[in-house]
């Protein structure tokens, strides 16, 4: 069992509580937290997957005053789960279309394989980590593992025993959670 490191009572404030909103587009409102939620910087990437709108998009806000900075579509059909970002580099999981797509936060541009990797059925989550992205396999018993050099390749697969549905990373080394 891992024990918790003593936390301060207070927290410090943030721009965004569950109540606020912050609207992205127009007349759609989303609420915090979304499906995909990632900070870099003073950036905050969200995804947006919305029957009300007609695509799917990663909204870049800037974290002190909530504007939005930039918003870029995915490809048709992506239904965007996971979201993480390092650097310069978005990476979103498409659960419509078995996809992990990787864009540039500062152009907006796809990175690598056009329309994104395959990596399996019902990517869910995904990390970033040093040279390595996670992807988790909701509903079966895999890991995807690629390397950022390696953006055009078919990912390496890991099982891990039971449905995993969340992954984290701390300094090269990633945590699955699972059901």
């Amino acid at each position: 069992h891992l024990r918790p490191p003593s936390l301060p009572d207070t927290q410090p404030p943030s721009p965004f509580r569950f109540q606020d909103k912050v609207s992205v587009g127009s007349p759609v409102v989303w609420r915090f937290p979304t499906w995909g939620v990632a900070a870099q910087g003073t950036t905050i990437a969200v995804t947006n997957a919305s029957e009300s709108i007609s695509a799917d998009t990663v909204s870049l806000l800037n974290s002190i005053s909530g504007e939005l900075l930039r918003e870029f579509s995915l490809p048709d059909g992506c239904e965007p789960r996971g979201l993480d970002t390092q650097g310069d580099l978005c990476a979103v999981t498409c659960w419509g279309l078995e996809r992990v797509v990787f864009f540039s936060i500062t152009t907006g541009q796809e990175i690598g394989a056009k329309g994104g990797i395959n990596v399996g059925k019902n990517p869910i989550d995904v990390r970033i980590s040093g040279n390595i992205v996670a992807i988790v396999n909701h509903g079966s018993d895999n890991v995807s593992f690629i390397r950022l050099d390696r953006l055009t390749e078919f990912p390496q697969q890991v099982n891990v025993g039971k449905s995993p549905i969340a992954i984290s990373a701390l300094n090269g080394q990633f945590f699955v959670r699972t059901v």
